[in-house]
């Protein structure tokens, strides 16, 4: 794991290059090799991606430089000021901007606690899309939260979604009685 200290000297990029240009993958060992035609790195021990202000470690990866896309495999952990993720696995895509984590996710982000099965983060916008079963708790209170991925998804809607302007059919029209039933009443205007 890396300490808070330790991720603020990760994040800080070199002086020529702004910070949210900024990216690097390292290993304690590399080795180039060929998968399907293409060179790849592969990385062992203390892997490391700085992107800007996210730093990304693991203890295996395979780094695919025409995909801009890194494999990630043993202990994977996204932090980023307040967030920090942990999963077993997942990938980091450079030109998306997006980190995926998988199995026995762990967030912890101003307070919070969540578990779920997959996560995809985005470096730019901050959002996360929790995916499987999700599991959150505020560290203030004592009280754990299970949360219907149906409601996730409900939440990504937007509010017109939640109002459908065809619930009734108004038309023009002249009434010169109008009854409303109820039961076995009936009352007549």
């Amino acid at each position: 794991g890396c300490d808070a200290a330790t991720h603020v000297a990760a994040t800080e990029a070199p002086p020529a290059a702004p910070v949210t240009d900024y990216f690097d993958v390292s290993a304690d060992r590399s080795e180039l090799k060929k998968i399907n035609g293409e060179t790849v790195l592969e990385l062992n021990d203390n892997v490391r991606i700085v992107h800007g202000d996210v730093t990304v470690n693991a203890n295996r990866g395979i780094s695919f430089t025409i995909q801009r896309l890194t494999q990630l495999f043993g202990n994977v952990r996204v932090a980023q000021q307040t967030m920090v993720m942990t999963g077993e696995e997942g990938e980091y895509f450079q030109i998306d901007d997006l980190a995926v984590l998988r199995r026995n996710v762990h967030i912890v982000d101003r307070g919070w606690e969540v578990d779920c099965d997959e996560v995809r983060y985005s470096r730019l916008t901050g959002e996360a899309w929790l995916l499987g079963n999700v599991f959150a708790r505020d560290l203030a209170s004592p009280m754990v939260v299970t949360v219907d991925p149906a409601l996730i998804n409900a939440l990504r809607n937007t509010p017109d979604s939640f109002r459908p302007k065809d619930v009734f059919d108004f038309r023009s029209f002249t009434a010169s009685r109008l009854e409303v039933t109820r039961g076995t009443s009936t009352v007549a205007f």
